[in-house]
């Protein structure tokens, strides 16, 4: 089915970025790598999902390790928490050195869960170590990591580099926040409409690169 699905959508579109959530499976997992391998696309981001923001584990030690082994070495830049880090490289993974037998190319250590004051991403690359500063908004939502990874894809594949791409994510991520919405009684989510996705395409705006399309 998963397959289908991604024979029907690289019919139908040239695709220059792809954003990888939760994969569910070992499975799904094989049909990725196989589509990866097959369209070679730019840009790939990855976005490693254990558990929901609710604490619902979704993902076993086979996937983790296929994740690790199978997916990393196709992958642009990876936006793990520091939870799902440590479970891909260990104790380390902080610095670049942890990350150097992965394959990944760069990797963004997002810090929302994190007890700190402000939260803090660390952008690594064999080049640098970048740290990005965002003032911590109170209450509990749901999505943030999704909504980062897919900006994020969203502006490498319109031509942004790196590090203006993690800006210009991070900032969306943060207008979404703000304007979040409580749909019930529990998690917000974040307030991604038309006109936060329109700013999102006028930051990436005057790069050259024009309808690209991203899944």
């Amino acid at each position: 089915w998963v397959a289908r699905q991604l024979s029907v959508l690289q019919e139908d579109f040239s695709i220059d970025a792809v954003k990888i959530g939760m994969l569910g499976s070992h499975e799904v997992l094989n049909v990725v790598v196989d589509f990866l391998i097959d369209v070679c696309p730019a840009h790939v981001v990855l976005d490693p999902v254990w558990r929901s923001s609710s604490g619902h584990e979704l993902a076993d030690d086979l996937l983790i390790r296929g994740i690790r082994e199978q997916l990393l070495p196709l992958v642009e830049v990876a936006t793990p928490n520091h939870d799902e880090a440590r479970s891909l490289v260990g104790a380390d993974f902080l610095q670049w050195e942890a990350w150097t037998g992965s394959g990944v190319k760069q990797v963004l250590i997002t810090g929302g869960d994190e007890a700190t004051e402000r939260v803090e991403m660390f952008l690594l690359s064999p080049r640098s170590r970048q740290v990005f500063y965002s003032e911590r908004l109170t209450g509990a939502f749901h999505g943030t990591g999704c909504t980062l990874s897919s900006a994020l894809a969203m502006q490498l594949a319109s031509g942004r580099p790196m590090q203006h791409a993690v800006r210009n994510a991070r900032e969306y991520v943060h207008h979404a926040l703000v304007h979040a919405h409580y749909p019930g009684r529990g998690m917000a989510f974040p307030g991604r409409n038309k006109k936060d996705e329109k700013n999102l395409e006028t930051m990436s705006s005057g790069t050259g690169r024009k309808n690209k399309k991203h899944l």
